[in-house]
C-alpha cells in the first residue's frame, strides 16, 4: 500500500503511525498492543511465545521476527552516571516534551562508494565545515557507514542552523560523572540537572528469542539469502541494515516464501 500522493519525503512520527493505522484497517491486521514477548522458542514443530502481560501464550507454525535493529533505547556506560549522578537521566525515547533522498535514487544504478562520494560533497556544499562546530564527519560515507556499523544518517530539520547560531553547544564525549558535575575528554566540566541521552538503540532479541544461531542481539544473516531464513519457520526482517528499502525487500520475500509452503 503506497503512501499519499502528498506525503512528504521524510515521513514523520505521526505520518508513519497513521500509515500503519490504515494498513491495518485496511487489510484487516489486529495488531496485540501492549505485550511485552518474555521468550519465544520452537518446540514440536511449532513456535511457543510467552507474553509477559497476563501470562499469555501464543502457539505458531511460523515466527518473523521483525522488532528491528533499533528496538531498545541505549545508555552508555560513564563511570559515576549510576554510583554518584545526583540529577535524573534518560533516554531520549522516554523524553516526551534533501541529500539522502538522492543518495536513496542512485544507489539504484551505481556503487555504495561512488554515491557515497557524491553525498559527502553534496553535505558539505550544503553544510560547509562542520568541524569548527564540533560535528567531526564520519572516514566512511552515509551508506557504506550504514552497511558496516548499522548507524543510520541523521535528518536535519534544522539541529545545524541552530548549533551555528550558538544556540545549541556541541561538547566532546564524557569522561566521568561526579555528582552533578560532568567532566569531558577536552577537560572542561559542567554542572547539569538531568542528562537526555540521544544515544541511538539497539535490538534486543537475544533477550527472548531461543535459538542457537541468536548473536550479539540480532539473528545470524547467513543463507539461503542475507535477509532471511526459514528452516524452522523462523524468519526475520528488517536486519540487513538498508533502512526502510531492505525492510521492503524482506517483507517480500517472506510473505513469498510462507505463501509457497501453504
Amino acid at each position: 500500500m503506497p503512501f499519499p500522493p502528498n506525503t512528504p519525503t521524510f515521513v514523520s512520527k505521526s505520518g508513519f503511525i497513521s500509515y500503519l493505522e490504515e494498513y491495518a484497517t485496511r487489510f484487516n491486521v489486529s495488531p496485540r498492543y501492549n505485550r511485552n514477548v518474555e521468550s519465544a522458542c520452537f518446540k514440536d514443530g511449532r513456535w511457543i511465545v510467552v507474553v509477559e502481560n497476563g501470562g499469555e501464550r501464543y502457539a505458531a507454525k511460523y515466527l518473523v521476527v521483525a522488532t528491528g535493529e533499533n528496538s531498545e533505547g541505549v545508555i552508555p556506560e560513564i563511570p559515576g552516571l549510576v554510583e554518584s549522578f545526583e540529577g535524573d537521566y534518560l533516554h531520549s525515547s522516554e523524553y516526551k516534551n534533501e541529500i539522502v533522498r538522492i543518495g536513496m535514487w542512485l544507489l539504484k544504478f551505481f556503487p555504495v562508494k561512488l554515491v557515497d562520494r557524491w553525498c559527502l560533497l553534496l553535505a558539505k556544499l550544503r553544510f560547509g565545515d562542520t568541524s569548527r562546530y564540533g560535528l567531526i564527519r564520519p572516514s566512511k560515507g552515509t551508506f557504506m557507514n550504514k552497511l558496516v556499523t548499522g548507524r543510520s544518517p541523521t535528518i536535519d530539520v534544522g539541529c545545524v542552523d541552530e548549533i551555528k547560531a550558538g544556540k545549541i553547544e556541541v561538547v566532546s564525549s564524557i569522561k566521568r560523572i561526579e555528582g552533578k558535575r560532568v567532566a569531558f575528554v577536552d577537560g572542561n566540566i559542567k554542572t547539569v540537572d538531568s542528562i537526555v541521552f540521544a544515544t541511538g538503540y539497539k535490538s534486543n532479541v537475544s533477550k527472548w528469542l531461543q535459538v542457537d544461531d541468536n548473536e550479539n542481539g540480532m539473528p545470524k544473516l547467513k543463507c539461503p539469502d542475507p535477509y532471511w531464513k526459514g528452516s524452522i519457520g523462523l524468519f526475520s526482517v528488517g536486519f540487513g541494515r538498508q533502512g526502510l528499502a531492505g525492510i521492503n525487500i524482506d517483507a517480500r520475500n517472506v510473505a513469498a516464501e510462507i505463501s509457497l509452503r501453504h
